[in-house]
């Protein structure tokens, strides 16, 4: 990159090559005419570098060029998960009511709701069931000509708020395949992708790696979508979506209420986690998912995790102290998720989704164990006791918390407790502690076991340095 003081000579010396130039090289004018130039010449060679830097994961900005990277390397943003709770429909007509599966309703403020499984209410009954904040839009397609790798692009803006995609060809559901593993040139499956302009769409076989659609085909995509982070609380009224009849042919009478609090979603992956995933992603592009790989793609693909523990064959029958028959080729999953929201059979689901050879999948409830600390210490009169307190259970929910994003996955020490303490700052000029665990805090033995702590039952008690 030419400085300055390099531009302004090199510009000077064209210009005395110039016969009608020469007699004012030297002047005011062809100075500040230099100058001028050389700042735009900076910052060409700027902007120039700039987007050099864009061809790179480590050194990109934009979102766009991180989105090119993501799809050059098929890789897929983790989507959104959607808020859940439990809404009660109570049926106060005379007359029986059914309500098909994936039926909308609106709260007062227009967020979409719905229920997953299809249910029949009969008259002065009700019926409690999981609401989930999603709505679903259908994206359709007629293949004109049969052609390898098909492709179906959402609008960008659905393609941020998709969770969930059920795929139809000619009224028959096919199945995601990733990368199409392990599929031969019949297999009904499609794979997921992601582009540079921000969109998901679906991609078809070549009939080599998965069947492609055959001319005249009708393709339908069910694309469930959901605002991620929302909350709805207890007792507020839903309104369903369409007209509801009774078994009589009249219009349903039905009360909606959520009776606990709608919440729990997450936003999908943002620019920077998008951007530090690429850096891992060849490590294993969902094509093997093996020792510690299965928390990562699990906590991946369920960023409602808090905690998880994995394990296989030899610690199954370390725990066991016995060689056991059924523990051959079986992995144990455990895990705890946000709100004690039971995820059990989206995570097998999801690891049987992989086509593992030779592999079995068992879930294994987890068991919360409680623990308390006992902390006793004094600091400077200049701090409030109240507030060093409140800092120091702050920080301790923080670490061992069920509920804690930032839960730590360490084993409870001692040591790490004394340091998260210590970290709250309160302790200099003079101040000190002492902090003491009890309770199920050592649980290690037992892998499905975790270790919660219990505010209620801690002692914090925080005097002055006399």
């Amino acid at each position: 990159m030419l400085s300055n003081d390099e531009a302004i000579a090199k510009f000077k010396a064209i210009i005395a090559t110039l016969p009608e130039w020469q007699n004012l090289t030297d002047s005011q004018f062809v100075n500040h005419m230099a100058v001028f130039q050389a700042w735009a010449l900076r910052d060409a060679q700027y902007r120039a570098e700039r987007a050099l830097q864009e061809f790179f994961i480590s050194t990109a900005l934009n979102r766009s060029s991180i989105a090119a990277h993501a799809e050059d390397r098929g890789y897929i943003p983790r989507p959104p998960v959607p808020s859940s709770g439990t809404i009660r429909i109570t049926n106060t007509g005379d007359a029986p009511v059914s309500l098909a599966a994936g039926q909308s309703f609106t709260s007062n403020k227009g967020i979409s709701y719905l229920i997953v499984n299809p249910i029949t209410i009969a008259a002065g009954a009700y019926s409690d069931q999981t609401a989930y904040q999603a709505g679903i839009t259908t994206v359709e397609a007629d293949v004109s000509a049969s052609q390898p790798f098909f492709e179906i692009v959402f609008d960008a803006n659905l393609s941020g708020t998709i969770y969930r995609i059920d795929v139809y060809v000619d009224d028959v559901q096919w199945s995601l395949a990733r990368l199409f593993q392990n599929v031969d040139g019949d297999a009904l499956v499609y794979d997921q992708f992601f582009n540079h302009l921000g969109q998901s769409g679906v991609r078809f076989g070549n009939n080599t790696f998965g069947k492609q659609p055959e001319a005249g085909s009708h393709i339908k995509c069910d694309l469930w979508l959901t605002d991620g982070d929302t909350t709805l609380l207890i007792n507020q009224r839903l309104t369903p979506v369409g007209a509801i009849l009774d078994t009589g042919g009249n219009t349903a009478m039905l009360d909606i209420r959520s009776i606990t609090t709608i919440s729990g979603g997450s936003s999908g992956e943002s620019t920077e986690e998008l951007k530090r995933n690429l850096l891992y992603w060849p490590l294993y592009q969902e094509q093997l998912v093996w020792k510690e790989d299965y928390q990562y793609f699990l906590t991946r693909r369920f960023p409602q995790i808090r905690w998880i523990n994995v394990w296989g064959e030899t610690e199954a029958e370390q725990s066991a102290g016995e060689l056991r028959f059924e523990f051959i080729n079986k992995i144990f999953v455990s895990a705890y998720a946000q709100g004690g929201a039971d995820i059990s059979s989206e995570i097998i689901a999801a690891l049987e989704a992989c086509k593992l050879m030779n592999r079995r999948f068992e879930w294994v409830a987890p068991d919360i164990r409680s623990f308390t600390v006992v902390v006793t210490g004094a600091v400077h009169r200049k701090f409030d006791s109240a507030t060093v307190r409140a800092s120091i259970e702050e920080a301790l929910l923080s670490a061992y918390d069920m509920e804690s994003s930032l839960r730590l996955s360490a084993p409870i020490r001692i040591k790490d407790v004394y340091r998260i303490i210590n970290d709250t700052g309160y302790f200099g000029d003079g101040g000190y502690f002492t902090a003491q665990l009890a309770g199920d805090y050592d649980v290690t033995p037992d892998l499905n076991a975790v270790s919660d702590i219990d505010m209620s039952g801690c002692s914090i008690s925080i005097g002055y340095v006399s």
